[in-house]
């Protein structure tokens, strides 16, 4: 009988990518290779043993990178495909498994909440570990420049007071910088010209409540621009900001590119609007990804709406 040629197995841990890859002997078992995963992924998770990893079976092919990551994020990991320690590879797979397929989806051991959290905590960056009330609450201006003056829990620089200040937008990425001098050199054209009528005609208003003033501003926006302002409780956060968008070009990212923030009136408001919107800003940036929020920062547009201006006549 001839002997068969070392197998060349590409595997992922469940919900990443790349895929890695390991050679095995045919007539290893199951057990042998989450052994090997484990060695190879050591760095990853240390603490984790082989035998409390959990295999599952796919056939994730296709000719593209895309494909592949498409197939195996459709693959189905039930009972049914788990591979049993004791099984051979060899009667797993008869044959050497093809070229750009991938075959194994690794999944790790559930942790605990509370352990979920402490690691969360320890991997977010200093300043987003700090605990801050809710936005709603933490705008009253008494309670916001407890975060916004200098010292060791200041977290928010927003130019108040005035050396609070934060690296120029213009410096963080070439297309910011592109944005500001667009902002300035920018000649309003008929249609923006009708959306500032429709704005100042619509804001002019008297409100009942200050979602009708709100609706009004995003119909505004809507009707001029097909900017969409979602007036719901962001991912992950459980807060209901008065008006966000997302960005579109990607559908797992989601950074949010502006936040809206409703005033009926400011008589007899003492929340600043601006600074409700920085917060839920805040709130919304500690649920991107880690290794995106040490690298990365990615600014939004924040808008408040309210009253409707002054003049004053003979």
């Amino acid at each position: 009988m001839a002997t068969l040629e070392n197998y060349l197995i590409f595997y992922v841990m469940e919900g990443q990518w790349p895929a890695f890859l390991v050679e095995i002997a045919p007539n290893k078992t199951v057990a042998h290779l989450k052994e090997l995963i484990q060695a190879k992924k050591r760095d990853d998770f240390p603490s984790i043993g082989a035998d409390k990893l959990t295999l599952y079976r796919v056939n994730a092919t296709g000719s593209t990178l895309n494909e592949r990551r498409d197939a195996v994020a459709q693959a189905e990991l039930t009972n049914d495909c788990e591979l049993d320690p004791v099984e051979y590879l060899v009667d797993i797979y008869p044959k050497s498994p093809p070229k750009k397929t991938i075959r194994v989806v690794v999944q790790l051991p559930p942790i605990s909440k509370k352990r979920q959290r402490d690691l969360e905590e320890e991997e977010m960056p200093r300043k987003l570990r700090v605990i801050v009330p809710t936005a709603s609450v933490g705008a009253f201006p008494e309670i916001f420049k407890q975060y916004a003056l200098p010292g060791k829990d200041q977290i928010i620089k927003c130019n108040r007071p005035i050396d609070t200040s934060t690296i120029p937008l213009a410096l963080l990425h070439g297309v910011f910088g592109r944005f500001i001098d667009e902002c300035e050199s920018f000649e309003p054209q008929v249609k923006e010209n009708n959306f500032i009528q429709s704005l100042r005609s619509g804001m002019a208003g008297f409100f009942s409540e200050e979602g009708e003033r709100q609706r009004k501003f995003h119909e505004c926006f809507s009707e001029a621009y097909e900017i969409r302002l979602l007036a719901t409780t962001t991912r992950h956060t459980r807060t209901t900001t008065d008006g966000h968008a997302f960005e579109i070009g990607s559908a797992t990212s989601k950074w949010v590119i502006m936040i809206t923030e409703a005033k009926n009136e400011l008589a007899g408001f003492t929340a600043d609007p601006r600074f409700q919107a920085i917060l839920y800003y805040r709130t919304q940036v500690k649920t991107y990804p880690t290794e995106l929020l040490k690298t990365c920062c990615f600014p939004a547009i924040i808008l408040t709406c309210y009253d409707l201006g002054s003049s004053y006549t003979s």
